[in-house]
Protein backbone atom coordinates (compact mmCIF):
# COMPACT_ATOMS: atom_id res chain seq x y z
CA UNK A 1 0.00 0.00 0.00
CA UNK A 2 2.55 2.26 0.94
CA UNK A 3 6.39 2.77 1.27
CA UNK A 4 8.33 3.56 4.66
CA UNK A 5 11.79 5.38 5.06
CA UNK A 6 13.82 5.76 8.31
CA UNK A 7 17.47 7.11 8.14
CA UNK A 8 19.17 7.36 11.51
CA UNK A 9 22.29 8.03 12.78
CA UNK A 10 23.85 6.70 16.24
CA UNK A 11 24.95 9.37 18.60
CA UNK A 12 27.01 8.52 21.98
CA UNK A 13 25.67 4.58 21.51
CA UNK A 14 21.86 5.26 20.95
CA UNK A 15 19.70 5.89 17.61
CA UNK A 16 18.08 8.95 16.86
CA UNK A 17 16.63 9.94 13.68
CA UNK A 18 17.40 12.33 11.17
CA UNK A 19 14.49 12.02 8.64
CA UNK A 20 11.55 9.18 8.16
CA UNK A 21 9.76 9.59 4.64
CA UNK A 22 6.19 7.81 4.46
CA UNK A 23 4.52 7.52 0.67
CA UNK A 24 0.66 6.21 -0.12
CA UNK A 25 -1.28 5.77 -2.70
CA UNK A 26 -4.73 7.68 -2.55
CA UNK A 27 -5.57 6.48 -5.28
CA UNK A 28 -4.94 4.35 -8.92
CA UNK A 29 -6.99 3.79 -11.75
CA UNK A 30 -7.18 4.33 -15.40
CA UNK A 31 -7.42 8.09 -15.35
CA UNK A 32 -4.25 8.23 -13.10
CA UNK A 33 -2.91 8.40 -9.94
CA UNK A 34 -2.56 10.23 -6.49
CA UNK A 35 0.06 9.72 -3.60
CA UNK A 36 1.21 11.31 -0.74
CA UNK A 37 4.80 11.65 0.61
CA UNK A 38 5.26 13.13 4.08
CA UNK A 39 8.89 13.60 5.02
CA UNK A 40 9.67 14.40 8.72
CA UNK A 41 12.94 16.06 9.29
CA UNK A 42 14.88 15.73 12.79
CA UNK A 43 17.06 18.06 14.16
CA UNK A 44 20.35 16.62 16.14
CA UNK A 45 18.32 15.75 19.27
CA UNK A 46 15.74 13.54 17.57
CA UNK A 47 13.30 15.98 17.78
CA UNK A 48 10.83 16.80 14.56
CA UNK A 49 12.13 20.15 12.88
CA UNK A 50 9.94 19.80 9.92
CA UNK A 51 7.61 18.31 8.10
CA UNK A 52 7.16 18.16 4.29
CA UNK A 53 4.11 16.42 3.22
CA UNK A 54 4.21 16.23 -1.29
CA UNK A 55 0.66 15.35 -3.56
CA UNK A 56 1.13 13.63 -6.44
CA UNK A 57 -1.72 13.88 -9.08
CA UNK A 58 -1.02 12.18 -12.60
CA UNK A 59 -3.41 12.02 -14.81
CA UNK A 60 -3.43 9.55 -18.12
CA UNK A 61 -3.89 12.01 -21.34
CA UNK A 62 -4.79 10.76 -24.63
CA UNK A 63 -2.17 10.04 -27.14
CA UNK A 64 -0.22 8.76 -24.32
CA UNK A 65 0.26 12.22 -23.07
CA UNK A 66 0.52 13.27 -19.10
CA UNK A 67 -0.09 15.90 -16.51
CA UNK A 68 1.69 15.49 -13.60
CA UNK A 69 0.91 17.80 -10.24
CA UNK A 70 2.86 18.21 -7.69
CA UNK A 71 2.25 20.03 -4.43
CA UNK A 72 4.19 20.61 -1.80
CA UNK A 73 3.31 21.83 1.84
CA UNK A 74 5.99 22.72 4.46
CA UNK A 75 5.14 23.11 7.70
CA UNK A 76 6.21 26.23 10.13
CA UNK A 77 7.35 27.12 13.36
CA UNK A 78 3.96 26.23 15.18
CA UNK A 79 3.73 23.31 12.64
CA UNK A 80 0.86 24.73 10.46
CA UNK A 81 1.30 23.07 6.61
CA UNK A 82 0.94 25.42 4.07
CA UNK A 83 1.38 25.59 0.62
CA UNK A 84 5.61 26.36 -0.46
CA UNK A 85 5.78 24.95 -4.01
CA UNK A 86 3.35 23.89 -7.30
CA UNK A 87 4.93 22.00 -9.76
CA UNK A 88 2.93 20.54 -12.86
CA UNK A 89 4.91 18.75 -15.75
CA UNK A 90 3.08 18.17 -18.90
CA UNK A 91 4.36 15.33 -21.79
CA UNK A 92 3.11 14.60 -25.09
CA UNK A 93 4.53 12.28 -27.91
CA UNK A 94 4.30 13.52 -31.43
CA UNK A 95 5.71 10.09 -33.57
CA UNK A 96 9.53 9.74 -32.30
CA UNK A 97 9.53 12.70 -30.46
CA UNK A 98 8.47 13.64 -27.15
CA UNK A 99 8.16 17.16 -25.71
CA UNK A 100 8.33 17.65 -21.29
CA UNK A 101 7.35 21.17 -20.26
CA UNK A 102 7.77 21.87 -16.33
CA UNK A 103 6.61 25.31 -14.61
CA UNK A 104 7.68 25.70 -10.62
CA UNK A 105 5.42 27.92 -9.19
CA UNK A 106 6.31 29.87 -5.61
CA UNK A 107 4.17 31.87 -3.27
CA UNK A 108 5.08 35.99 -3.87
CA UNK A 109 4.95 38.28 -0.68
CA UNK A 110 1.06 38.26 -0.87
CA UNK A 111 0.62 34.89 -1.16
CA UNK A 112 -0.27 34.31 -4.64
CA UNK A 113 1.75 32.14 -6.76
CA UNK A 114 3.51 32.66 -9.84
CA UNK A 115 5.90 30.77 -12.14
CA UNK A 116 9.79 30.94 -11.26
CA UNK A 117 11.16 28.05 -13.19
CA UNK A 118 10.40 26.64 -16.53
CA UNK A 119 11.86 23.64 -17.98
CA UNK A 120 11.56 22.46 -22.04
CA UNK A 121 12.48 19.24 -22.71
CA UNK A 122 12.88 17.73 -26.51
CA UNK A 123 13.45 13.60 -26.68
CA UNK A 124 14.08 12.39 -30.07
CA UNK A 125 14.72 8.81 -31.03
CA UNK A 126 15.21 7.34 -34.10
CA UNK A 127 16.31 3.57 -33.86
CA UNK A 128 18.98 3.59 -31.10
CA UNK A 129 19.99 6.84 -31.19
CA UNK A 130 18.62 9.50 -28.72
CA UNK A 131 18.65 13.56 -28.80
CA UNK A 132 17.81 15.54 -26.07
CA UNK A 133 17.54 19.31 -25.39
CA UNK A 134 16.92 20.46 -21.68
CA UNK A 135 16.57 24.08 -21.44
CA UNK A 136 15.98 26.12 -17.94
CA UNK A 137 14.59 29.14 -17.74
CA UNK A 138 14.87 31.31 -14.49
CA UNK A 139 12.86 34.41 -13.55
CA UNK A 140 15.09 37.14 -14.17
CA UNK A 141 15.13 40.65 -12.00
CA UNK A 142 12.73 42.14 -14.67
CA UNK A 143 10.01 39.78 -14.43
CA UNK A 144 10.83 37.89 -17.58
CA UNK A 145 11.93 34.38 -17.83
CA UNK A 146 15.42 34.45 -19.32
CA UNK A 147 17.57 30.95 -20.34
CA UNK A 148 19.61 29.73 -17.74
CA UNK A 149 21.09 26.72 -18.52
CA UNK A 150 21.04 24.23 -21.58
CA UNK A 151 21.88 20.87 -21.85
CA UNK A 152 22.16 18.79 -25.28
CA UNK A 153 22.47 15.12 -25.38
CA UNK A 154 23.62 12.74 -27.82
CA UNK A 155 23.44 9.10 -27.26
CA UNK A 156 24.04 6.17 -29.68
CA UNK A 157 24.14 2.67 -29.26
CA UNK A 158 26.22 0.25 -30.92
CA UNK A 159 25.79 -3.45 -29.70
CA UNK A 160 27.04 -3.63 -26.52
CA UNK A 161 28.27 -0.33 -26.29
CA UNK A 162 26.69 3.04 -26.26
CA UNK A 163 28.32 6.32 -26.99
CA UNK A 164 27.44 9.69 -25.23
CA UNK A 165 28.10 13.32 -25.37
CA UNK A 166 27.29 15.93 -23.73
CA UNK A 167 26.82 20.04 -24.06
CA UNK A 168 26.48 22.27 -21.78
Amino acid sequence: DGARTEVTKSINGRQVPLSRTETKVIRDDANGKVTETINRIYDADGQLASTERVVVDTQNLTNGSSRVRATTYRSDVNGNMTEAERKTTESSKQGASTRIDTVIERPTINASFRPVEKLATVVETSGTSTHEDKSLYSLSDNGDFALTSREVKDQTKTGDQTVEKIAL
